[in-house]
């Protein structure tokens, strides 16, 4: 039957319910060359341009203009088979066409005016209003840079009836002209213009996304932080229930980089798989110029080196990297621009986009938020200096300053090169790890500093015994670790056996790896070091918490160790040691103990300056008053330990799922739905694995992301996620349980609310 044309009409028909995408792409194309080829005009004609709709839906814009175009010639061929409902498609689209054209640098001014002067004789045909014509003249003037030609069109656009009220893309136009022109009357009018927008007093038939995306960094300019991160908080609601162009994404990615807020950009930079493949060139162009400053405010910041996996294929790469890739497309775009728009205007807009300051140090976008701690080592140190702070970062545990302070220096003597050969041998290991190991400790030698080249040949063991040849390394290590006993200090030789401990535990030797750190103790005691003092506990603390070892022990142990890193004001290390102690705490059954030991520590003026001890002692607490029925009072110590955590790009999942459970509980529900957003995704993908745990979490965060929308008025998303719940839930209990029936019940409450039935 479908060979007929009516059977390839009921195909057509049938169309309609399939999801947009490759199947239904490859279907619409089969029915249209099958009419083509059965000679059915009217049935051909419809399902081109349903083609060329799904051509635009899968972003293979090149494709649809010349269906567009063969479109209009069979019209022109057969008007008397085209009712005034077709017509009025027909036309509709055609100026769709002749405004989307203006996006494609390739398509000369002279066919774009061509096609504007061929909708205005359509128009004019048809009896139709001219506003499409003048909206897409207007747009074309505003990207060439003829602001009066831009105003005519304007005008014009006015006085065939302007804007229509319910249509977020006229207002977004009508906005973006007066942000585009910049000076201080348009914004005072873009000001005003948006203001009952963002304060969500006028609405729309569809988000408005687009002037909320607008408008973030004129707020911002104008000192409306708060409003600015309010307006944020929308925007991510907003497109967490569906794609959204790329040009308001790049605003976003945008804002957060001039903001202070560069790790809420790297958020959104998975959305660039697939962005290769990506055929308009305007949304393109803005995106990757908004990767560009972001990832070029990360290469100021010292996190060039850091890599990245998009999810494209290409593997893990480094921000400088994708710095690189972005900027040039972002520049070879805007010449193309500039080149068919016969001015610069276009990309002097991009070019200025690329080199621009920061508008703002750091905007807070929630209660707690701070600034990401900064990684670049102080300006005005030499060489040697930076390389000393980098092995101190590397001593406390903190890679990342460590890897900034290595971005930092130049060309090295061969003296210096060893040291940072061998840091980038520790951070950096790869097939050449040995081999620099090898020559540091032989250039260090050299140059006279036999107890750097020493412990740089412990390490060395260390990596040969893991690399599979353990008799080797112990011996590596151990014969340097004697050397160190003749010719190294006493915080050298602490160091020294704490490795040897390491690699003798690797290759199963418990007891003589207990006897190193004896003797590491000895030495770390000695040399006066907190630092090592608390590395050398710490690492026992550790070994006898995995060895099931006497509890009060390791409690001995680790509160050892963390005062000392809170001496040395080590917070990272701090923070291991404590979850030692936790540890050590629940198997002595002294979880009271540890939650005295935690408030003394909150209030010890001391670790107010280790945010990140800080951050995770109000962590604990928060899990402690959740545990214990308190949820509600929960929530300020778990915004804190959120802030604090991401000011060190410490804030994993396992945070903000218990602070949707802490604001779920104090009623605060759409700082619930801000925190759900970030963690819902890893959560469910945390459940595929299997884990109870993670299932538990994923299941729940679900069910409380479902309430808080629930209790924002979101009444729509919040049935999606309920039903969402639901089948999560069947998929892996059949639907036993509290969660699947409490989600049954709001289900059907919300049914009778929005008035569904059944």
């Amino acid at each position: 039957m479908s060979g007929t044309e009516a059977g390839l009409w009921t195909l057509l028909a049938g169309t309609d319910h399939m999801a947009p995408g490759p199947a239904r792409t490859a279907l619409l194309e089969d029915i249209m060359w099958r009419a083509d080829i059965g000679g059915h005009a009217k049935l051909a004609s419809v399902a081109r341009r349903l083609v060329a709709d799904a051509y635009c839906q899968d972003g293979q814009w090149e494709r649809a203009f010349p269906l567009f175009d063969q479109c209009l010639r069979e019209f022109d061929l057969r008007p008397w088979e085209f009712g005034p409902a077709e017509v009025t498609d027909l036309v509709r689209w055609l100026t769709f066409t002749a405004q989307s054209m203006a996006d494609f640098p390739d398509i000369p001014l002279r066919q774009i005016h061509d096609t504007h002067q061929e909708l205005e004789q359509r128009l004019r045909a048809a009896g139709h209003s001219s506003r499409g014509l003048y909206a897409a003249r207007r747009r074309l003037a505003q990207m060439i840079g003829d602001w009066d030609a831009e105003e005519r069109a304007y005008r014009q656009w006015i006085a065939a009836g302007g804007p229509d009220p319910d249509d977020v893309w006229d207002f977004e136009a009508d906005l973006e002209r007066l942000v585009l022109r910049g000076d201080a009357a348009s914004m005072a009018r873009a000001y005003a213009l948006a203001e009952p927008v963002l304060s969500g007093g006028r609405r729309f038939t569809e988000p408005a996304v687009p002037v909320q995306c607008l408008m973030l960094l004129p707020l911002v300019r104008a000192g409306e932080h708060r409003k600015a991160a309010l307006v944020e908080r929308r925007i991510r609601r907003a497109m967490a229930q569906g794609a959204h162009r790329y040009e308001y994404l790049g605003m976003l990615v945008e804002f957060y980089a001039h903001t202070g807020n560069e790790d809420a950009g790297i958020d959104l930079l998975g959305l660039m798989e697939g962005f290769d493949a990506f055929e308009r060139p305007s949304g393109k162009l803005e995106f990757a110029t908004a990767v560009a400053v972001l990832t070029g405010r990360l290469m100021a910041l010292g996190r060039g080196g850091t890599l990245i996996d998009l999810g494209d294929g290409r593997g893990p790469v480094s921000f400088e990297a994708l710095h690189d890739r972005t900027r040039g497309i972002a520049l070879d775009l805007a010449a193309r621009f500039d080149t068919r728009n016969g001015s610069t205007a276009y990309g002097d807009r991009i070019r200025a986009r690329l080199v621009a300051e920061p508008v703002a140090d750091f905007v807070p976008l929630r209660q707690g938020s701070r600034r990401r701690v900064g990684l670049l080592p102080p300006p005005g140190l030499s060489d040697e200096q930076v390389l000393d702070r980098a092995e101190w970062h590397n001593h406390r545990c903190e890679p990342d300053e460590a890897r900034a302070c290595l971005a930092a220096v130049g060309d090295l003597p061969e003296r210096l090169a060893a040291r940072a050969v061998e840091l980038r041998a520790m951070f950096f290991q790869s097939p050449e790890t040995e081999s620099g190991l090898r020559w540091a400790a032989e250039v260090h030698q050299r140059y006279g500093d036999r107890q750097r080249s020493l412990l740089t040949r412990c390490w060395l063991g260390l990596w040969v015994a893991y690399d599979g040849r353990a008799e080797e390394g112990v011996a590596l290590t151990a014969e340097a670790v004697a050397g160190l006993r003749d010719d190294g200090s006493e915080w050298a030789r602490a160091w020294g056996e704490h490795w040897l401990a390491h690699v003798l535990a690797g290759q199963g030797r418990r007891d003589e790896a207990y006897a190193a750190l004896r003797r590491a103790e000895a030495h770390a005691t000695r040399s006066g070091d907190p630092l090592v003092v608390g590395v050398v506990a710490g690492l026992e603390a550790t070994w006898r918490n995995a060895d099931l070892a006497d509890p009060r022990q390791v409690i001995e142990l680790a509160t050892s160790a963390t005062e000392s890193f809170v001496a040395a004001s080590a917070g990272q290390r701090a923070v291991e040691a404590v979850e030692q102690l936790r540890i050590g705490a629940v198997r002595a059954g002294a979880e009271r103990e540890f939650a005295a030991f935690v408030d003394r520590q909150l209030a010890a003026p001391a670790v107010e300056s280790i945010d990140r001890l800080r951050g995770h002692l109000r962590y604990l607490r928060g899990r402690r008053l959740i545990d214990a029925g308190r949820a509600a009072e929960a929530v300020d110590d778990l915004y804190e330990a959120v802030g604090l955590a991401a000011s060190t790009g410490q804030d994993g999942a396992e945070l903000w799922y218990h602070l949707v459970v802490a604001a779920h509980a104090d009623g605060r529900f759409a700082e619930a739905v801000d925190a759900g957003l970030r963690v819902t995704d890893w959560l469910d993908r945390l459940r595929e694995t299997g884990d109870p745990a993670g299932i538990e979490w994923a299941d729940n965060c679900r069910l409380l992301l479902a309430d808080s929308y629930r209790g924002i008025g979101e009444r729509v998303v919040a049935l999606d996620e309920y039903e969402r719940v639901v089948r999560n839930i069947e998929d892996h209990t059949g639907g036993v349980g509290v969660p699947p029936a409490r989600a049954l019940s709001a289900i059907a409450e919300l049914y009778a609310e929005l008035d569904r039935g059944g």
